[in-house]
């Protein structure tokens, strides 16, 4: 089509079109003579220039199927590859032919050295007809295959075209390794498509500074890197606009690009639109593309599937998740590579059946890659499947911790990794590489770290380098950071000895309360088996040792001997040579407390209202798993800390209206209550919608509606069939329980508890706020809500008689009265406290974020 035309630029050469064509003819003909037909596999073997590109395209003239050979690797790994592949040609140099000690190596001769009577035909290939074989790492350590087809690389190319459409003036740069299968669009692209393209030597690839002038001196438009190489380039500290000024798109493959980095390419050179790509060799190098714009409330998504590809997001057993909820991506359609190169068991393993293309023999590739959809339809990286690790016993996404390490203040790169320690246990380290003028303190960035993630997911050590080891496809060398050294922190403390006196005296105390001699600086206090009621002891030690009232939500963000003594040491500070006589009871006080800073994207908060008293502390493995997916946020009844309590529903809610504000101006508002709390989240609701606000999500958690009661016939009777079936299906202990809870109640009436609160208010006062609850919640009769909800009900028997036959009476608890809207009811399969805690508290956390993506989406 343009015979004229320049393809291919090297150094100050310039090829045309009509010149490669000669040369590719050239080329097949001493393939053809060498004994190279429709279907072999041809092994490339050359440095990057005008006649590897020839070489290609000469191998597809023949019908072949060519092969990347990369110059860089060892050559027990070519041999390897080409044992593995049954390759007996490989096209080649004679420096490289004898570096190697390649077989049947065919050098080619130089132009018009090789006489021939006519350059062979173009074999016309069948889209489903092998074009490459691209060579990737394997799991057990030996590289495997996969054959990528012409159908599902022209697709690629299709999508590429129509999406970001070449114009006259573009320059395409190729410099990637022909064993990296984003060099195949990089290559055939714009070659397809009549546009020049640059191809750079791997020493100017390497110097930023040399590369930036290459792109600058031929007006290069579009640039395909991988993020370790962009931030190379970036800092360099070299004017993109400036040395670069042609350049219009740069593509990232090959890895997460994190959010730093993205927001300094668009800062560095706004001019440029900067496109994300996700894919693999599998799907023809790329399946998904975002085009990145503004980074300032999320993390850069790998965004929506190119065309002729379908995406699934599946669980464990291969089922679609809801909405929002983390699963495995499996890719189906035209981009699917033919398997794996002599492996039939691993191509079976890993493309699967497609049950829901619809289309017999339709299959699907298990990436082992983990997403979630975003409520727009983009999809969110989260990191491999096989990357997961787990500390003391729970589960860790190194990329997650990545991600939060990445977005601290002053951090450019960071990995984690996972590797045993002396004793063998398991231990979660970090490497990080910080921003020209940075200082960097190892402790400092896990103290910023303990801000954001639970503590078993702060590295135990952060080491700061200089710069990250890459491997030689230019991704970051995670194994060689798993055998680096971490000794080299010099004056960073022992994390498991105070240092200060606060530590001392808060190491005292704990190991009292929690009769644990040996506790850690860094140890989770709620980990080592803290809980709501001892923490409320460690915080009236704390006011009496230290003269400071906190919050006991102060916990949450500090859950560390070593954070909540720096948290004492600022509070201190502020308030020295005062002191303590506790809160004037009509005070103002902040009903809110961040259980989870949620994973820094652009999603909205939960706020969620704790169950009887008014305390959320019980909440806080419940956000914990939630706070993956948004922050969470907890709303706490005046009366903890000695405030005056309300007297009405209605006044609660205005309260915590009130300081949801600060962290939320406006709608829509994401609402969730436990057990009490649900009054006051469905009192929040109706605020909020008559005050003109938006509510996204209400959630009601296991608890009856305003004046529901259940049918008393024959109670007595019915209690005791409860109790005889309850002792036969689970013995005594249940039955005791119940019983000991119900002659409490009935042995300790309003008076004594006044008078008790009188004398030991600390030791009553949680007594005294549940009673008050109780009657405000007798008292409660709303008006119904004019919009939806959703309600989780449990279906133990080991919540008592009374929870028991309410089910009974009405599963929906009496919640559809209360309900103009939509009312959706949920059944869990714990009990009401047992809800959170264990394996049920993360199936609740599921159904919860499923719900309010339902919930969003349908607004």
């Amino acid at each position: 089509a343009t015979p004229d035309a320049i393809a291919l630029i090297e150094g100050e050469t310039g090829l045309r079109y009509s010149q490669l064509d000669a040369m590719v003819g050239d080329l097949a003909a001493q393939l053809r003579d060498r004994g190279v037909g429709k279907g072999d596999i041809v092994g490339i073997c050359m440095e990057r220039s005008m006649r590897m590109v020839a070489a290609l395209l000469a191998v597809m003239r023949l019908g072949g199927a060519y092969m990347p050979l990369d110059p860089s690797n060892p050559a027990d790994r070519l041999r390897h590859i080409l044992t593995d592949s049954k390759t007996r040609f490989v096209l080649t140099t004679q420096e490289l032919a004898t570096r190697f000690g390649f077989p049947d190596s065919i050098i080619p001769e130089p132009a018009g050295g090789h006489q021939v009577s006519a350059r062979p035909p173009v074999t016309k290939a069948v889209p489903a007809e092998i074009a490459y074989i691209a060579y990737t790492s394997g799991s057990t350590g030996s590289p495997k295959g996969v054959m990528g087809t012409h159908r599902a690389t022209i697709n690629r190319f299709a999508w590429m075209w129509r999406e970001f459409p070449f114009s006259p003036a573009d320059v395409m740069c190729q410099k990637t390794a022909l064993s990296f299968v984003d060099s195949v669009w990089e290559i055939f692209g714009p070659l397809l498509a009549g546009v020049p393209q640059v191809i750079i030597a791997n020493d100017k690839v390497r110097d930023p500074a040399a590369f930036l002038v290459q792109l600058g001196k031929h007006q290069v438009t579009r640039l395909l890197v991988v993020p370790s190489l962009l931030k190379s380039i970036l800092d360099a500290g070299i004017d993109l606009g400036a040395v670069a000024p042609a350049l219009q798109l740069l593509f990232t493959s090959g890895e997460r690009i994190p959010t730093s980095l993205a927001k300094r390419m668009l800062q560095a050179a706004p001019q440029v639109g900067l496109v994300n790509l996700y894919g693999s060799s599998e799907v023809a190098a790329d399946v998904t593309c975002e085009v990145v714009r503004d980074l300032a409330t999320e993390e850069v998504s790998i965004g929506r599937a190119l065309d002729n590809a379908r995406l699934y997001v599946l669980d464990g057993t291969r089922q679609l998740v809801p909405l929002g909820e983390a699963g495995e991506l499996y890719v189906g359609g035209e981009v699917l590579a033919a398997g794996y190169l002599h492996r039939p068991d691993l191509t079976a393993e890993r493309f699967l059946p497609d049950p829901f293309a619809g289309v017999p023999g339709a299959r699907m590739f298990a990436t082992g890659d983990r997403v979630r959809h975003l409520a727009d339809g983009r999809l969110m990286y989260l990191g491999r499947a096989d990357h997961q690790v787990k500390i003391r016993g729970a589960r860790v996404e190194l990329g997650e911790v990545e991600a939060a390490l990445a977005a601290l203040e002053g951090v450019a790169e960071a990995v984690a990794v996972a590797r045993p320690d002396a004793d063998g246990d398991l231990i979660l380290l970090a490497f990080v590489t910080l921003r020209p003028g940075s200082p960097g303190d190892p402790l400092i960035l896990r103290a910023a770290l303990a801000q954001i993630l639970p503590d078993y997911m702060v590295p135990s050590r952060i080491v700061v380098l200089d710069r990250m080891p890459l491997n030689p496809n230019g991704k970051t060398d995670r194994v060689a950071l798993s055998h680096r050294p971490t000794e080299s922190q010099a004056g960073a403390a022992h994390t498991n000895w105070p240092v200060t006196a606060t530590e001392r005296e808060l190491r005292d105390i704990w190991a009292r309360l929690l009769d644990q001699p040996e506790i850690g600086m860094e140890d989770d206090f709620f980990e080592l088996g803290g809980h709501s009621l001892l923490a409320v002891k460690l915080f009236t030690q704390i006011r009496r040792g230290f003269g400071v009232d906190l919050p006991i939500s102060t916990l949450f963000a500090h859950p560390t001997i070593r954070a909540l003594a720096r948290k004492l040491g600022a509070t201190t500070e502020t308030s020295a040579n005062t002191s303590y006589s506790g809160p004037p009871e009509d005070s103002p006080w902040d009903t809110t407390t961040v259980i989870h800073s949620g994973p820094g994207t652009a999603e909205l908060a939960l706020f969620i209202v704790g169950g009887v008293g008014g305390n959320v502390n019980n909440l806080i493995k419940l956000g914990r798993l939630l706070g993956a997916c948004r922050p969470v946020i907890g709303l706490q009844t005046r009366g903890i800390l000695g405030h005056r309590m309300h007297n009405t529903i209605e006044a609660t809610a205005a309260d915590h209206l009130t300081n949801m504000r600060h962290h939320q101006p406006r709608g829509p508002y994401l609402l969730a209550g436990y057990s009490a709390g649900a009054y006051a989240a469905f009192e929040l609701a109706r605020q909020l919608q008559a005050a003109g606000e938006e509510v996204g999500f209400l959630g009601l958690l296991d608890m009856p509606a305003p004046g529901f009661t259940y049918r008393k016939t024959n109670p007595v009777l019915k209690r005791i069939v409860y109790s005889v079936g309850l002792l036969r299906r689970n013995g005594p202990r249940p039955v005791l329980k119940n019983a000991k809870a119900w002659l409490s109640n009935k042995l300790q009436p309003d008076m004594i508890v006044r008078f008790g609160a009188a004398i030991l208010p600390e030791k009553f006062r949680f007594m005294q706020l549940e009673r008050h609850w109780g009657k405000m919640h007798a008292v409660y009769a709303p008006s119904p809500y004019p919009g939806d909800a959703w309600l989780v009900v449990t279906e133990s028997d080991l919540d008592g008689f009374v929870a028991t036959q309410m089910r009974n009476t009405n599963p929906e608890y009496g919640w559809r009265a209360c309900i103009l809207g939509t009312l959706r009811c949920s059944r869990h399969k714990s009990g009401h406290l047992s809800m959170l805690s264990g394996s049920d508290v993360k199936d609740l956390a599921e159904m919860i974020e499923a719900e309010i993506q339902h919930a969003t989406q349908k607004k």
